[in-house]
């Protein structure tokens, strides 16, 4: 199945991990096998909903959630036993006349069971959407336990158990060992313990995680062991620190590797219910919360996702701690824009932020194990000039650049002018912008580090598309994705009233719009088309519901994605963000054209069609047939100005149409030439009169 990107580089876009998890997943992929993201999501860093999200980004299908009670036990007992016992793939639909199977599959590259499984329908066609790999190993389990039994089921046999990753990765002790090669380079990890039996047993548990550990005791281990630069972390007892400290003051070579504290190897164990990941991702997630609310209140919207994004990878790239990098996520989404920011340079100012007591009284209430109320004020420091970025003072060097990384990054996203002009323009304005704050916000080395950066990753990314999105639909969709596209730096428009955001599409063409489904599941289909033809926007539906028919319709009628239960807002408008930033960058020739759609009147009637056409102030032709009848009918800026049909023209045409009622076909194309109108009576006069034709020619009939 075709791919759009490589799934590492899909996870690093859309934000949701970092080259340290990327790279160490890829270790364990290496020494344990599996796939890249469940590996990710086995070591914490991503849960299976953020895969599931990414997955679908990446191959472009549709996500959704089957429920027992709505697959099929006919279609179960048609599947390959170990297809559905092992999670691979679950039915849900079976259309016989075109002889199509909709599945449920977690991996939709497997090629060789989802050829299997074609085979067992004999298929003609297999539509898949994304779900879990976990909720279809469970299902299916208790599916093959239920059926397969079953006079004529799944094939005979128990059901397979799958060990326990302890085990079930083990070489075979009669087998000579993999050669080392063959596993790839291992994580390298030293602990600085005063234990020295643990050389003895350690170092082979950790080697079968992937993890190649080196267990020192006295400064020349310590030393030799930290001098091969490939080292990852430093694991250092409680015991050791004082003498580790020592040395280091003493002339011992500092090490770039993360140095982690542990009180023993049981009590780490023991005292650590929830990892580091779990914990930090729940605090995150809270602070942000509290600044999107924190925001609203003061009528803002800053880019909360782009400065801590640029902010950790700067931080990464000094070495920072992973502690210190989290601090500087949490201190990003602390911090509010002063009101009168807009167009005005806080720094130099007495009050360069917004709420500022109230951000340091948060802070210190956190009580996070890294000192964000020290580094806020310093921020704070840098902006009203009363610190100097080449001078630390009492802080640490890792709090001295902590606080220079939040003043440049939180400048640029914040303050920086918008920046238009050829993409070498835009770099040469934006280095000219930040090279301004050298020697006030950060040093020249800091800043110079920060354009490197963003040259890699390809210069200044200010053509976005239009930075609108309208979202269509009741206060739950304004409520919960304003604030997540704002962290992404887009503003939004929101409007309740489906005429209204046509309008407002009309007079204003937005980056993409977002549709709640659950205000109007009627409506979708029409708006969706109408949309599309006034030049392919981008268009999103939001909806609670987990029927697969639901999805695959929409994305059928034209919806380029749609959003399902449970609801991840931030992975939403990650994807809405990228999909924006994708069709900008598309070249004038590549990018979808405002074209046509078609229909029947059995779906879309002829009089709703003029309607919307009519509140979209759309200039079309639409050609009609309804058996060997043919019609054609101009509609210019929303107004009908000529009809034809066979031997008439003008009002006389438009009642013909109106008479077919719901029989009949239509195209409509987009018309820029206009010959001379037929019609001069307003459209909504035409429908009028055409309709009362209708009424009475029926109640002839009806008498005759």
């Amino acid at each position: 199945m075709p791919k759009t990107a490589r799934l590492d580089q899909i996870l690093l876009e859309l934000r949701l991990t970092g080259e340290e998890q990327i790279t160490g997943a890829l270790r364990r992929q290496k020494a344990h096998g599996g796939r890249l993201g469940m590996n990710l999501v086995q070591m914490g860093a991503i849960t299976e909903e953020q895969l599931l999200s990414a997955l679908a980004e990446q191959f472009r299908l549709p996500t959704l959630e089957p429920r027992e009670d709505e697959i099929s036990v006919d279609l179960v007992l048609r599947m390959p036993r170990d297809v559905v016992a092992d999670g691979l793939a679950v039915p849900l639909s079976w259309n016989e006349g075109a002889r199509v199977l909709s599945l449920a599959v977690a991996n939709p590259n497997d090629t060789a069971n989802l050829r299997r499984v074609k085979e067992a329908f004999k298929a003609k066609a297999i539509r898949v959407a994304l779900s879990r790999e976990s909720l279809l190993l469970t299902l299916g389990r208790r599916l093959v336990l239920q059926h397969g039994k079953a006079d004529g089921g799944l094939e005979e046999g128990p059901p397979r158990i799958r060990l326990p990753e302890l085990f079930a990765h083990e070489p075979d002790e009669r087998s000579a060992p993999a050669p080392e090669e063959d596993r790839g380079p291992l994580e390298k990890v030293v602990m600085i313990t005063a234990h020295p039996s643990r050389k003895n047993f350690l170092p082979p548990v950790f080697e079968r995680e992937g993890i190649a550990l080196v267990v020192a005791s006295s400064r020349e281990e310590v030393e030799d062991a930290l001098s091969d630069p490939e080292v990852d972390r430093v694991l250092l007892s409680n015991e050791m620190a004082d003498a580790f400290a020592d040395w280091a003051g003493d002339g011992m070579p500092p090490t770039k590797a993360e140095v982690v504290r542990f009180s023993s190897v049981a009590e780490a164990l023991l005292e650590n219910p929830l990892t580091y990941f779990e914990t930090s991702g729940s605090l995150k997630s809270a602070v942000q919360a509290l600044a999107d609310y924190r925001s609203g209140e003061l009528g803002v919207s800053p880019p909360y996702g782009l400065v801590a994004a640029d902010a950790q990878a700067l931080a990464q790239r000094f070495g920072m701690r992973r502690i210190a990098r989290d601090a500087l996520h949490l201190c990003v989404h602390l911090l509010l824009p002063a009101r009168d920011a807009p167009g005005r340079d806080p720094v130099g100012g007495s009050e360069p932020f917004g709420a500022f007591a109230s951000s340091l009284e948060l802070a210190t209430r956190l009580r996070f194990p890294w000192n964000l109320d020290m580094l806020l004020a310093a921020c704070h420091s840098l902006y009203s000039g009363r610190a100097e970025p080449g001078e630390p003072g009492e802080l640490s060097r890792e709090a001295h650049v902590a606080a220079q990384l939040l003043a440049i990054t939180w400048y640029r996203h914040n303050h920086v002018p918008s920046l238009t002009g050829t993409d070498e323009e835009r770099m040469l304005a934006l280095r000219a912008a930040l090279r301004a704050k050298g020697g006030v916000l950060a040093t020249k080395d800091v800043v110079e580090e920060y354009l490197a950066l963003i040259a890699e990753r390809g210069g200044v990314e200010e053509d976005v598309g239009d930075r609108q999105v309208l979202l269509v639909g009741a206060e739950r969709i304004s409520r919960a994705l304003s604030p997540a596209l704002g962290r992404v730096g887009r503003e939004t428009v929101a409007t309740a009233d489906m005429a209204d955001a046509q309008t407002m599409a009309e007079r204003r063409p937005p980056g993409a719009i977002v549709v709640d489904h659950t205000e109007f599941p009627a409506q979708v289909d029409k708006f969706t088309q109408v949309t599309k033809l006034g030049g392919g926007a981008l268009l999103f539906v939001l909806t609670d519901s987990t029927d697969p028919a639901l999805v695959l319709n929409l994305l059928d009628v034209g919806v380029d994605d749609v959003f399902g239960p449970p609801h991840d807002y931030d992975l939403v408008a990650a994807r809405i963000n990228r999909a924006i930033r994708s069709r900008s960058r598309m070249g004038a020739g590549d990018r979808p054209q405002a074209g046509q759609f078609s229909a029947s009147f059995d779906v879309f009637g002829f009089l709703d069609l003029v309607q919307m056409l009519s509140q979209g102030m759309k200039s079309v032709r639409i050609d009609l047939s309804h058996g060997d009848d043919k019609a054609a009918i101009f509609m210019q800026k929303g107004r009908m100005t000529h009809a034809v049909a066979g031997d008439l023209s003008g009002p006389d045409a438009a009642y013909r149409v109106i008479a077919w009622e719901d029989k009949g076909d239509f195209v409509v194309r987009e018309e820029s030439e206009f010959g001379p109108p037929s019609i001069q009576s307003s459209t909504e006069s035409v429908l009028m009169e055409g309709l009362r034709l209708l009424d009475e020619a029926k109640a002839r009939s009806g008498r005759a």
